[in-house]
């Protein structure tokens, strides 16, 4: 006689369904969910929301981590994650996000912004980054800056445009 000591019996599990949250028309044909949607956000099916556009503030946030990773890669660890970073400097980045969002404006228009609300909070040109004295090396022309200095000026206007579309 055959044993069937140690084997498993075979079980199906049973999978519970959902349905679908209630839908409605909107005004343009679209079948929406009766629930509110959020700023930003599309829905191309029950259920299925997409995100069109992104805050100025999570721009931000992007914008300053890739500059932070960049600098990282010129082996300079000393930007924070977002985070962690002062409310000022929070500040600072948004505003370069709302100028380039709300104008088409050239990258050392930009940078000659960043260097006038930088100095109107007290800052001036120093040989190294230093928050408590409050020097910067990059309070220069955009035209003396560094070529990798120069560069973020452009990845930062890259990602505002790409993520604003």
């Amino acid at each position: 006689m055959p044993s069937h000591k140690g084997k498993k019996k075979k079980t199906t599990k049973k999978t519970k369904r959902v349905a679908a949250p209630p839908v409605t028309q909107d005004t343009q044909g679209m079948n929406t969910p009766d629930a509110e949607l959020n700023e930003g956000e599309l829905n191309v099916l029950p259920g299925a929301i997409i995100k069109v556009g992104m805050s100025d503030e999570r721009i931000a946030e992007i914008c300053h981590e890739v500059d932070r990773a960049y600098c990282e890669a010129w082996d300079d660890f000393s930007p924070k994650p977002w985070a962690e970073s002062s409310p000022e400097l929070r500040s600072s980045v948004l505003a370069g996000v709302k100028i380039h969002r709300e104008s088409d404006i050239s990258v050392a228009a930009t940078h000659e912004a960043w260097v006038k609300f930088k100095m109107a909070e007290g800052w001036s040109w120093g040989p190294e980054k230093d928050e408590e004295e409050l020097q910067h090396p990059s309070l220069l022309a955009f035209h003396q800056l560094p070529r990798e200095q120069r560069a973020k000026d452009f990845i930062f206007k890259a990602i505002v445009e790409a993520l604003s579309r």
